[in-house]
């Protein structure tokens, strides 16, 4: 494994954590971000190679671009807006797993991958976030849509009204990395896919202000 500090320099982490990290390399890809609580400023960031091939990087240019804010965005436009969604949904939760999709480029020369994503959150005394680990195992087609069956809230795409086959998925990377959320706006079957997302958007909020109202905190 690999780190990166605050002022961008790199470095191993120690050995035993190292060691322990690379075992799962064939397996996971970790990420691990360490914050300062109050600010939510990033102090390091800890990878192992695995997560940089998922990349298609090398540890040492993935610390670089995290360094200077330069990492490349793993979703389409519209997955985006629906992975933000869920993670706001998500923020407090000490431990989340999701299965997805990523994609990594544009067009025809845009690739995909269907994973399994962990998340660990660590908190403070008051709440605020400390440390943010993610494991990120690249799953089959099949496991996806047996995740997809099994527990569809675990699946973003699904939560969101995108209820397309793993495979489906992979194959329709070329044409969805080029859509974006104005383009989308503009045809029917866009805008049916963005207004989808508005109405769960706002279920979901009339259903936080109910859960509040009724603790008495509204």
């Amino acid at each position: 494994g690999a780190t990166t500090g605050e002022g961008g320099s790199t470095a191993a982490s120690s050995d035993a954590e190292a060691s322990a990290w690379e075992v799962a390399d064939a397996e996971e890809g970790i990420l691990q971000l360490d914050l300062e609580p109050a600010t939510q400023r990033r102090l390091n960031v800890t990878i192992n190679s695995r997560v940089a091939s998922i990349w298609n990087q090398h540890e040492e240019e993935m610390l670089v671009r995290f360094a200077d804010h330069s990492v490349q965005l793993q979703y389409t436009d519209l997955d985006g807006v629906r992975f933000f969604i869920t993670e706001m949904q998500q923020a407090f939760e000490r431990r989340s797993v999701e299965y997805h999709r990523m994609c990594f480029g544009f067009g025809r020369a845009a690739k995909g991958l269907l994973v399994r994503h962990t998340k660990l959150r660590v908190f403070n005394a008051l709440g605020q976030m400390s440390q943010f680990k993610q494991f990120i195992r690249v799953i089959t087609p099949g496991e996806y849509d047996e995740a997809a069956r099994l527990t569809p809230h675990a699946c973003p795409l699904v939560v969101m009204g995108d209820l397309r086959s793993g495979q489906q998925l992979l194959d329709d990377i070329p044409e969805d990395s080029t859509q974006t959320i104005e383009s989308l706006a503009q045809s029917r079957k866009g805008r049916a896919a963005l207004d989808l997302v508005a109405d769960i958007v706002e279920r979901r909020v009339a259903e936080m202000e109910r859960t509040l109202a009724a603790s008495g905190l509204l």
